[in-house]
């Protein structure tokens, strides 16, 4: 569904339970959530801990540099 929009898919198979899949744009200096899905945020976070990130949402009310 991408195509050349993406320079890399990394993909899982059948999503379980007919949830989206979760997209991340890893590009820049903190990944970007594109597409909520069935991987949670917080799961995503939890994983991005051991590097001091974390996913931006777009949320304003999230820190800036977290």
């Amino acid at each position: 569904m991408l195509g050349a929009a993406v320079d890399v898919v990394v993909d899982g198979g059948t999503a379980p339970g007919g949830v989206a899949s979760t997209i991340i744009d890893a590009t820049g200096e903190r990944p970007r959530l594109l597409r909520a899905g069935a991987i949670a945020v917080a799961e995503i976070d939890a994983v991005l801990a051991g590097l001091g990130v974390t996913v931006d949402t777009g949320e304003e009310d999230e820190p800036a540099d977290a």
